[in-house]
């Protein structure tokens, strides 16, 4: 998922404005941790000269990603003398409780800080292709604390020059996260960890490392001098685990009960294939909420096969996963909106399920297939991708639905563009392909039990406690009861091929939990199975799914 702001502030100061629209904006922000009380308060400056109009629009960061009331910006005062604007405000820890999705806040804690441009800084409203210079000056943070951020960690004097957009995508840490380094084609890479793990600090530096080395491979592109992937909590254990893209960098979020498994690096395999798509195909408009069939659907397509062609993925994995979202896109009851109906529901009523997940990794599967059957297996969807990057190498063409057909037609029939269309805009059902998985699966349908965890998923997650338990499910028979408290989660949402894992700690005493959250039949959906003996013959099933693309 691409985090952006949905909600910002006006702040309007007496003084001057910005600047010509593509002149170089310099901006100057210092940074002073201060502790009191067991409680950091990170005081931030901003200063910046105006220009030759009355007023200075400053954009607050009220709402980022699912935070939709942020608090943490506070005490802003300001003030305009000789042309330049001063500002100056608290970045606060906004919560009690950890929200279900705590990294959508700016994290601020006594012995560390972590938080992005848009749910912590104020600044200048600024279009994205402004041409900026920002001065960071981190030299008050206390000796011990290490500094991680978008643009380097060895300096406490940073100087980032590129973009505004660039700059409104960045992420910022540090406290007493441990660095440590890797080289992916002799270019650097930091891993900054923090906290105690079921896991060592180099074993998650060698799964970072190994997953972003499969992605770049993928597109030949090792043009980043420097990146950077943090890995916390939530500040909480269970609920998940969740993350973020940035400028030259990756956040991720995980319980502290986690293993560096499939799903996390999933995970991060997702959120860096977004580099790519759209970052380095041109660019998307302000909301992309039109184009998340393609910038999310196809990027969690890409998730699965890329770390089943670098062999991080079983084969019976992969299929599972592709089982999973052809289970939730064909069980939606949205599942023939049209593309339009789907951005208004999201803008004017607030409802942002992963139906455009599904229905793009669906229809990602459907145009590989198509593409390999009539390219007689010379071209694949990766070459559709590559075109894609390589039109925008060097300028910075709209990534639009009719720049995508273009590339696509380049592949297909006139007829399959025809089906491209109608799948996208109209929302007309995706054919699943028989042979999407190769010969080595086949395809049927399934009857599907309703996902039923079988108590109230919000009191779990948000306060793990064990609440609302159905009598007669499986939660029920395998010994839930209202009143527990849980102390470790383990659940895999709607997918009831795998079993629900709680510790439960009831009456002084601790309980292990495990059932499947099975309940009643929702229909009917096609699935992949493996062939009779084609588990042993994992290897060919690989080579197989393994992509015909060449650059």
């Amino acid at each position: 998922m691409m985090h952006r702001a949905v909600l910002l502030g006006v702040l309007v100061i007496c003084g001057s404005a910005v600047s010509a629209e593509h002149q170089r904006k310099v901006l100057k922000y210092v940074f002073d941790p201060q502790v009191t009380a067991g409680r950091l308060i990170l005081k931030v400056g901003l200063e910046f000269d105006s220009g030759p109009v009355d007023t200075a629009e400053l954009e607050v960061p009220k709402a980022w990603g699912d935070a939709t009331d942020l608090r943490s910006v506070t005490n802003v005062r300001n003030s305009y003398a000789g042309g330049r604007v001063r500002v100056t405000w608290d970045l606060v820890k906004d919560w009690v409780v950890p929200p279900p999705r705590a990294d959508h806040h700016a994290i601020i804690e006594p012995t560390y800080f972590e938080f992005n441009t848009q749910n912590g800084l104020i600044h200048p409203r600024l279009d994205k292709l402004t041409p900026v210079e920002v001065r960071l000056d981190w030299s008050r943070l206390p000796a011990g604390w290490t500094l991680a951020t978008s643009f380097g960690t060895a300096k406490r004097l940073q100087t980032f020059r590129g973009t505004w957009g660039e700059m409104n995508n960045a992420l910022f840490a540090g406290g007493d996260f441990r660095l440590i380094g890797r080289s992916i084609a002799g270019r650097h890479l930091v891993v900054a960890i923090r906290g105690k793990w079921r896991f060592a600090d180099e074993e998650a530096a060698d799964h970072v490392r190994k997953v972003i080395s499969i992605e770049r491979a993928f597109w030949h592109d090792y043009n980043f001098p420097y990146y950077l992937v943090t890995v916390s909590t939530f500040g909480r254990d269970g609920g998940g685990s969740g993350g973020g893209g940035f400028t030259n960098a990756f956040a991720l979020f995980i319980q502290r009960t986690s293993l560096f498994g499939e799903d996390v690096q999933s995970l991060l395999a997702h959120e860096t294939f977004h580099t790519w798509n759209p970052l380095r195909m041109g660019l998307t408009p302000d909301s992309d909420a039109g184009m998340a069939w393609f910038t999310e659907g196809f990027t969690r397509y890409y998730q699965d096969v890329l770390l089943l062609r670098a062999g991080m993925l079983s084969f019976d994995e992969y299929l599972q996963r592709t089982n999973n979202y052809l289970r939730d896109y064909f069980l939606s009851p949205a599942r023939n909106l049209s593309n339009a109906e789907l951005i208004d529901r999201r803008r004017h009523v607030g409802v942002d399920d992963d139906l455009v997940y599904t229905r793009g990794a669906a229809t990602a599967l459907w145009l590989d297939s198509t593409i390999r059957k009539s390219t007689r297996g010379e071209s694949s969807l990766d070459n559709v991708m590559f075109d894609l990057v390589q039109q925008a190498h060097g300028r910075s063409p709209a990534l639009t639905d009719e720049r995508i057909y273009r590339a696509a037609s380049k592949y297909l029939s006139v007829q399959s563009l025809a089906h491209l269309r109608e799948y996208v805009e109209l929302g007309k059902t995706v054919s699943v392909p028989p042979d999407g998985l190769g010969s080595c699966a086949n395809l049927q349908m399934d009857d599907i039990p309703r996902f039923e965890l079988g108590m109230n998923r919000e009191d779990l997650v948000g306060q793990q406690m064990v609440s609302g338990v159905k009598v007669g499910s499986a939660a029920y028979a395998a010994g839930a009861r209202d009143g527990q408290h849980v102390s470790r989660t383990d659940i895999y949402w709607n997918d009831v091929s795998k079993p629900v894992r709680l510790i439960v700690n009831a009456d002084g005493a601790s309980k292990a939990l495990e059932y499947y959250p099975r309940g009643e039949s929702i229909g009917a959906v096609p699935q992949y199975h493996l062939r009779s003996g084609e588990l042993a013959d994992s290897a060919r099933c690989l080579s197989e799914n393994a992509g015909s693309a060449s650059r």
